[in-house]
């Protein structure tokens, strides 16, 4: 008899528990006071907001993320597999040093520790164009979006970004 309430216990205890457990946002666990949300995982390099105010994009040693800067919805996670060249992954693919909005707010221009500069259609949700820089520290797009310049060891070099 003992068991069996004890049993009934443990069971009603999970069932009413479980539930709202599950439904914690992640993002929101163990913050420190006065923090709204937990961005990205790895170590974060770079922050930078879309032009609009939109999106959000948040660049780790893991990938970059791009949320929804009112909800804090994740809309994409760009991860090491969607490093692609020529179809194939690409051996470069490391971490992201750095990320830049177009004026616009279409592109994204990551920046990576593996030497290349990938440009993201943020729209369409995949790669336009790369190019590839040694040292590579910082990006930045021109106020009307039609260059990008990149900064790093002793570099500075200038992209025209109407390459399609």
């Amino acid at each position: 008899m003992k068991t069996s309430l004890v049993w009934t216990l443990i069971l009603f205890t999970l069932f009413t528990l479980l539930p709202h457990a599950a439904a914690v946002n992640p993002t929101k666990l163990g913050l420190p006071e006065g923090a709204v949300a937990r961005l990205g995982m790895g170590r974060i390099n770079d922050i930078q907001y879309s032009p609009d105010g939109q999106h959000l994009a948040v660049a780790s040693s893991v990938g970059v993320w791009i949320y929804d800067a009112q909800t804090g919805e994740v809309i994409n996670l760009i991860t090491s597999t969607d490093r692609i060249v020529g179809g194939e992954p690409d051996p470069q693919a490391s971490a992201i040093n750095s990320i830049s909005f177009s004026p616009d707010g279409q592109l994204l221009a990551i920046g990576t520790q593996g030497n290349n500069i990938r440009i993201w259609n943020v729209k369409l949700g995949r790669y336009r164009h790369t190019y590839w820089v040694s040292g590579l520290q910082s990006l930045s797009f021109s106020p009307d979006g039609n260059i990008l310049a990149s900064g790093g060891t002793s570099i500075f070099k200038i992209y025209p970004e109407t390459a399609e």
